[in-house]
């Protein structure tokens, strides 16, 4: 394995990281929160592998018990982003469809508002130039897996062009947890939610 460009040899490791498990733990938790910040506040590219082992209290090397490189560190924290989109889709395949969307936004209000300080950082993240490219092949995948569950869902709908459908319902979910997050005490939630069910029951041959 490459050095970290920061200068810290990954394959140095403390007494404390041996015998480290890849499982989620304390330590972990605190690496991935100081990457998020960091990452979100201080760019990418300008982050190294040392800052962020400073902001979490661990030493450099125990990072790399846990990720591989600063690129797999990067993708790991979006991938707690995708969870709570996953756990929005969930009432997406048990209910008719425009009860299902409805569920299906405020369901994913709920989950943005109740991790707030990680969806603040990760829509600040992923506008950094290159960061999306960095975890491109994963990105992609998460997106392709998200747009056919809302594919299915706009064809049980029974829209015309369920495909392009599914990208905008995507980019309007996405576009009002932002617009919601910027004015929380007087974003129109339940307004919103009756307004997009009622156009998207509407949007058929």
């Amino acid at each position: 394995m490459n050095a970290d460009p920061s200068g810290t040899d990954p394959g140095t490791l403390d007494a404390a990281a041996v015998g480290a498990s890849t499982t989620e733990t304390p330590a972990r938790d605190r690496i991935m929160a100081a990457a998020l910040e960091l990452f979100a506040t201080h760019g990418f590219g300008s982050t190294s592998v040392k800052a962020v082992a400073a902001r979490a209290g661990v030493s450099p090397g125990l990072i790399y018990v846990y990720f591989a490189s600063k690129d797999d560190l990067l993708e790991a924290v979006f991938e707690e982003g995708m969870r709570d989109v996953w756990a929005s889709l969930e009432p997406v395949t048990t209910t008719e469809p425009a009860a299902a969307l409805e569920a299906l936004m405020r369901r994913s209000f709920e989950l943005v508002a109740a991790h707030e300080h990680l969806w603040r950082l990760l829509y600040a993240l992923r506008s950094q130039p290159g960061v999306l490219e960095r975890v491109g092949a994963a990105y992609a995948e998460w997106r392709r897996a998200i747009e056919s569950q809302l594919t299915d869902l706009c064809a049980r709908a029974g829209h015309a062009d369920p495909s392009t459908s599914a990208k905008v319902l995507f980019a309007l979910i996405d576009g009002a947890n932002q617009h919601r997050m910027a004015e929380p005490d007087t974003y129109p939630t339940d307004a919103v939610v009756r307004v997009v069910t009622a156009a998207f029951a509407r949007s058929q041959p």
